[in-house]
C-alpha cells in the first residue's frame, strides 16, 4: 500500500521473530517505521517493543 499509494521505497526489515519492523522512505524524506506482530494476540507488545528498541540502540 505504501509503494503503490504514496510512492515509497522500503528500506529495510529487522525481523526479530514474532515482531518485524518495516521501514519506508516517502517522497519528500519522510520515513515511515511499522510494527508487524505475527502472533494472534500480543497482550505484552509495549514491553515487547520497549525491549527490542534499546536492542537496536
Amino acid at each position: 500500500m505504501l509503494r503503490a499509494e504514496f510512492g515509497g521505497t522500503a528500506l529495510f526489515d529487522l525481523a526479530s521473530p514474532p515482531i518485524t519492523y518495516r521501514v519506508f522512505l516517502l517522497p519528500g524524506a519522510l520515513q515511515v517505521d511499522l510494527l508487524l506482530d505475527h502472533r494472534d494476540q500480543a497482550p505484552t507488545l509495549a514491553a515487547r517493543v520497549e525491549h527490542h528498541l534499546r536492542a537496536l540502540t
